[in-house]
């Protein structure tokens, strides 16, 4: 029976987990979802104090889509939670526990990881769908208040 030796182990994984994690790394980094987010929360705040209104033929179309991919979003946390809790069967020897260990680390517990970031990214797809929702109701009320001034100077 062949003995194989225990390799250096490194900070720099490779592998399918590896591989897709790096993808998602290289399209969103965490320095861009945390853009993404203050982005949101502007748009939000101009919403609030009226800095941009939507109709709701403009808004409902992308409240909708919004809603699909935060769907989207939440059925792939629930993917890479359950990827995260499987080891995947790598052998009972050291090397193997920790490429398992180091698996939940790259995709789950790291600062940065993708399951953080869809976290975070969830938040930035609420917001984002406030402030088209607060948006809509700014518009909704100047639609208002215009309609009824032109039925007061016509009475």
């Amino acid at each position: 029976m062949p003995t194989y030796e225990d390799p250096e182990l490194t900070k720099d994984s490779s592998g399918p987990i590896s591989e897709g994690a790096g993808a998602i790394f290289g399209a969103m980094g965490g320095g861009q979802v945390a853009e993404m987010a203050s982005e949101a929360k502007k748009m939000v705040s101009s919403a609030e104090s009226g800095g941009f209104m939507v109709s709701e033929d403009a808004g409902q179309p992308i409240r909708d889509t919004l809603a699909r991919m935060q769907e989207r979003v939440r059925t792939t946390i629930l993917e890479f939670e359950n990827l995260s809790r499987t080891e995947p069967p790598l052998g009972e020897h050291s090397y193997g526990r920790e490429v398992a260990r180091r698996q939940r680390e790259v995709l789950a517990d790291e600062i940065g990881s993708p399951l953080m970031m869809l976290r975070e990214l969830t938040g930035v797809i609420e917001d984002a769908d406030r402030a088209l929702d607060i948006a809509m109701a700014k518009y909704r009320e100047v639609e208002s208040s215009t309609s009824n001034s032109f039925d007061l100077g016509q009475s």
